[in-house]
This record gives structure tokens, sequence and C-alpha cells, in this order.
């Protein structure tokens, strides 16, 4: 499959692309589903300090 990258085309095997959930002729603007609540990043910000400080 070719994507255009910065208008350069990239080339990526489908298959690759295929097992992170992309396929060709999906759009790209369309959201699938609901973004995550707010606390759920608080909370990923809050466990990432905790890491970097120990």
């Amino acid at each position: 499959m070719t994507l255009r990258a910065a208008g350069a085309p990239v080339r990526v095997d489908a298959g690759a692309l295929h097992a992170l959930g992309l396929y060709s002729g999906q759009p790209t603007s369309v959201v699938a589903a609901p973004s995550p609540p707010c606390r759920w990043h608080a909370a990923a910000g809050r466990n990432a300090e905790r890491r970097s400080e120990g």
C-alpha cells in the first residue's frame, strides 16, 4: 500500500497496517469510538510522574 506523508509516497506492507487495525479504503478522518474519560488522562499523567520519580 502506498501512503502519502508530507507529499512523499511511503510504501507500507498492508499486512502490517492490518495488524494495527488499519485497512485500505478506511476513512482517516472519522472518529470510530468516543474518547476515553478525562480522568483516564489525568490518571495516566500521575502514573507517569510516579514512575519517573522512583
